[in-house]
């Protein structure tokens, strides 16, 4: 009896528990996110662009598509994984061992050679506001949106 009380009210503790571990995450990732930022900006300052994009239809796992650049690591403006070649040592906390995703209207990597075109980043046909299902690829250099970070978030 006693076991079954102590294992209903555990039952009962555990969304509160999981609930506060999420927002734990959930804030991990927008301080991760604006560190970003500052590197993404950083590395536009010292470059003049945004660094390429990295996709790859040989990826092992679509996981490696849109990682963050590795010139971030390589140019000291975000910790580097010196364990692997991925981009850095940030990992999407809702995603252990893979980093936050990255696209930008910039040149990009496809299956390790960099292209001469613009990856084309999706822009919602009422941005800044999104609410519109509609939008556009845009490639070109006056895209409105300069380049987008996310995680992978909850599921």
């Amino acid at each position: 009896m006693v076991v079954a009380v102590l294992g209903l009210l555990a039952a009962l503790a555990a969304p509160p528990a999981f609930s506060a571990i999420e927002r734990a995450r959930v804030g991990k990732v927008l301080l991760d996110l604006r560190t970003v930022e500052a590197a993404l900006e950083a590395y536009r300052t010292d470059h003049g662009h945004y660094p390429p994009v990295t996709v790859s239809c040989m990826a092992m796992d679509a996981e490696e598509v849109l990682q963050l650049p590795m010139e971030l690591a390589d140019g000291g403006y975000l910790p580097a994984n010196p364990q692997t070649r991925a981009s850095t040592l940030l990992e999407d906390p809702f995603h252990p061992g893979r980093t936050y995703k990255y696209a930008a209207p910039e040149n990009y990597w496809m299956n390790g050679s960099m292209q001469n075109d613009r990856y084309p980043v999706w822009v919602p046909s009422d941005f800044p506001s999104n609410q519109s299902a509609g939008g556009r690829a845009d490639d070109s250099p006056n895209s409105p949106l300069a380049w987008a970070v996310w995680s992978q978030g909850p599921r």
